[in-house]
């Protein structure tokens, strides 16, 4: 019953999570900010609005990504924390959900044919082949030091063993979180929203949710594969305290250009090779 709950209340923790996120933001900024629940206030208003739709992005893939978008990211939660799902290997189907999930961002931006949403798309595309590498490597070697071969059956505390392969996992949520300074996909100042500019209504509340569904789980795993806790609750305290980390960095710090963030994706690529190579030679000597 305490599974089944928490499943149905996912959208909404998420929600609440990125509420808190920009409360902390504006509060460091010297403003009121929103409410907390403003994120589930315009899920909502959104999903009473009409869906709008140039005639240039009338196509089925515009149509389908964002709903295909939350269903991926929705679906990590049947295997972290709820085990749900449960099968050897299935580490991998946790990360391909949130790949799968990156590849949907990219579909609905270019089907779109809006320039702004394109180029949004093309700058995912470039970046992820080496941030989405890096978060590969990292999570494979979490689950080949620890001898585990299973989610359900993860609960080491990483962080000390392989502080490199951490240290990659917190760059990569400062990536998939969208958390300057790799807000880069998402560039305000120059391209508007990326690629969520054509939609309207409950396309883009769907949207933003999945956005959020997707922050929420990567927090959660974050703190599973670092800390190896598996409560719910502590998984969402101290998930609750790395956006905590991750906002402060967000109010803080500048906007990296596409170049220097090229840069640092590659540099987490080599930490994370360096950091498997160290666990197979140390696991094999």
């Amino acid at each position: 019953m305490e599974r089944l709950i928490f499943l149905l209340l996912v959208p909404f923790i998420a929600m609440v999570f990125d509420g808190i996120r920009r409360k902390i933001i504006a509060r460091m900024q010297n403003r009121i900010g929103p409410p907390i629940i403003q994120p589930i206030y315009d899920f909502f208003k959104l999903m009473g609005k009409e869906n709008l739709t140039a005639k240039e992005s009338n196509n089925i893939f515009f149509r389908i990504s964002p709903y295909i978008y939350a269903l991926l990211t929705f679906g990590v939660f049947f295997l972290l924390p709820l085990n749900l799902i449960a099968f050897e290997f299935d580490y991998l189907l946790l990360v391909y959900l949130f790949i799968a999930s990156s590849f949907f961002i990219i579909v609905g931006g270019v089907a779109s044919r809006n320039p702004f949403a394109i180029l949004g798309s093309l700058r995912e595309m470039i970046l992820m082949i080496f941030y989405e590498l890096a978060f590969l490597i990292a999570v494979v070697t979490f689950f080949f030091y620890a001898n585990v071969t299973t989610v359900g059956a993860y609960s080491m505390f990483g962080l000390p063993a392989l502080p490199i392969a951490s240290l990659v996992l917190f760059g990569v949520a400062f990536i998939e979180l969208r958390v300057t300074p790799f807000e880069i996909p998402e560039a305000s100042s120059e391209i508007i929203a990326g690629a969520e500019i054509e939609y309207t209504g409950p396309r883009l509340a769907f949207f933003k949710l999945a956005g959020e569904m997707k922050a929420l789980g990567f927090l959660m795993l974050t703190v599973f594969l670092t800390l190896g806790v598996t409560g719910i609750l502590e998984l969402l305290g101290l998930s609750l305290l790395l956006l905590l980390v991750l906002s402060f960095c967000q109010a803080t710090t500048p906007r990296y250009r596409i170049d220097q963030g090229v840069r640092w994706y590659i540099l987490f690529f080599i930490l994370s090779l360096i950091e498997l190579i160290r666990v197979v030679y140390f696991v094999s000597a």
